[in-house]
């Protein structure tokens, strides 16, 4: 009885292992994509605070093309409230169907190295 127990225990000891070492196994495998994933991420955050640029380190130039497609609509002698007071205004709705930012050029940035801020 006592050796069944052992054996049962022994099975279980190698069935966590091999469990673990998979998890391992996977966890190395996607180190690649989780790392590529956190880079880009970071560039992305960087680039809606502007353009990131050190002297020396970075090259490059864009053209932005910012189109935008605007409806107006101008209202004359419209019956208004303001304050309490009624009377006749001009009103004016604008929608914007349309926003679209393009950015088109080229950026190098060079090898990794001590800084020049520093």
């Amino acid at each position: 009885m006592r050796r069944l127990i052992m054996k049962k225990r022994g099975q279980s000891f190698i069935e966590y292992t091999v469990v673990i070492a998979c998890i391992i196994a996977a966890l190395i495998a996607m180190q690649q994509y989780v790392k590529r994933a956190l880079q880009g991420r970071l560039r992305s955050a960087a680039d809606q605070i502007g353009e990131q640029y050190e002297p020396g380190k970075m090259t490059g130039g864009f053209t932005a093309t910012v189109t935008r497609e605007v409806t107006s609509e101008v209202r004359t002698h419209q019956p208004l409230t303001i304050e309490g007071r009624d009377g006749y205004g001009t009103t004016t709705t604008e929608i914007v169907a349309e926003d679209e930012t393009t950015r088109q050029g080229t950026e190098t940035v060079a090898e990794f190295g001590p800084s020049l801020w520093e």
